[in-house]
């Protein structure tokens, strides 16, 4: 849906409380936030209910929405990346870390103890992910899950490009940081 439309269902929304231009938004964007959450839980379900909770948030905040600060698609994906950090607090996450690097633990061909390691290594990676500051993780979500370049994160979360590239940088050096030393402890033994 063109920016332009948003505006029109949003304008709609807020002066009838259309249910028909709620639904148009809604459709417009929902496989792309089902596939945002998606990605960073691997849980179907869990996905489906992060992105009916960002639909929520998203209708019932139309009224402090500022076009001129972002636009509706902007401003719903930084929706969508709270609710995802959200979950990633819960206690639940705690137990069903969902690895980073599926792909690689999925691979056929790798011996099942090294498929063991790289979980492993996945599980820490989520962890320290998670114990980050918000600011980090919604910057690393939006770069890796929502393949975001820098200057669109920048203009979504309202900080100077420089700044984003700083925390994504300083954030993937301080998981690499911790996968090595993992590493290295796991090689001695």
């Amino acid at each position: 849906m063109a920016q332009r439309d948003d505006e029109k269902c949003i304008r709609m929304i807020r002066l009838t409380g259309s249910e028909r231009s709620k639904e148009r938004l809604i459709l417009a964007y929902y496989d792309a936030i089902f596939v945002y959450a998606f990605r960073q839980t691997r849980d179907r379900e869990i996905a489906l209910d992060l992105t009916q909770e960002t639909f929520i948030a998203a209708i019932r905040g139309l009224p402090g929405y500022d076009s001129g600060k972002a636009s509706f698609r902007t401003w719903l994906y930084r929706i969508a990346t709270n609710k995802v950090i959200d979950y990633r607090r819960g206690a639940v996450c705690r137990r069903e870390c969902v690895p980073l690097l599926e792909d690689m633990v999925s691979d056929e061909d790798v011996p099942l103890d090294e498929i063991a390691d790289n979980r492993r290594i996945a599980e820490i990676a989520t962890e320290k992910l998670a114990g980050c500051p918000p600011a980090a993780q919604e910057v690393f979500r939006l770069r890796v899950y929502g393949e975001y370049g820098f200057s669109e994160i920048a203009r979504l979360t309202g900080r100077p490009e420089a700044s984003v590239k700083t925390t994504y940088y300083r954030l993937i050096n301080r998981l690499r940081k911790d996968l090595v030393a993992y590493a290295n402890r796991n090689s001695d033994e």
